[in-house]
């Protein structure tokens, strides 16, 4: 398999592209509006596809615009496309660390949904972050750059505290998903 080798002389330009990269993750792709939005999105599909209405196939060759129209007209997923076509994105409820929250319990969306008579939806976030397989030669001898750059390496440590799970919902129930939410989670 081919690696990546960079001398020692270019191991801070990989650094700034690594620490970009992190960042781009952790404030942009991972912030809470963001994945509310994709959060929304992604049910609408899966409730227009439980619904017998719409194929996954169909879907893959669809355009995020003709996708959301299409959506718009399922009964199923009318309400979460549209909203999401109309910029009316759920709110969060309750946020905590991943760390903080312990066991997640199964079907938490559900659970939240039916205790409170509402459309809740949870993500659990996936960790972005690895270690890349990329060797820093200095001195004609190779090592993982996670060994080479303490900046490299606290940034898997740095991941920990930015995963936070989000439960969000529309507005007006915020007050009675966070107090669920919280009995729940802790």
């Amino acid at each position: 398999s081919r690696k990546l080798v960079v001398e020692q002389g270019g191991l801070e330009a990989v650094e700034s592209l690594l620490i970009a990269r992190f960042m781009m993750f952790s404030t942009v792709y991972f912030h809470h509006a963001v994945r509310i939005a994709t959060l929304m999105v992604q049910n609408a599909l899966l409730d227009a596809i439980k619904a017998g209405e719409v194929g996954k196939p169909e879907l893959l060759l669809l355009g995020d615009e003709e996708m959301l129209s299409k959506l718009c007209t399922v009964p199923d997923s009318k309400a979460l496309a549209q909203s999401v076509r109309d910029r009316r994105l759920y709110k969060r409820a309750y946020e905590a660390a991943i760390s903080d929250v312990g066991k997640i319990p199964a079907k938490l969306q559900e659970k939240l949904s039916e205790e409170t008579g509402c459309k809740v939806l949870v993500d659990i976030p996936y960790k972005f972050w690895r270690t890349p397989e990329i060797s820093i030669l200095s001195e004609g001898e190779l090592s993982r750059i996670g060994k080479a750059s303490l900046l490299v390496k606290s940034l898997s440590e740095a991941q920990h505290s930015r995963l936070r799970l989000i439960v969000a919902c529309e507005q007006k129930d915020v007050p009675k998903v966070a107090s669920a939410a919280k009995k729940i989670l802790g």
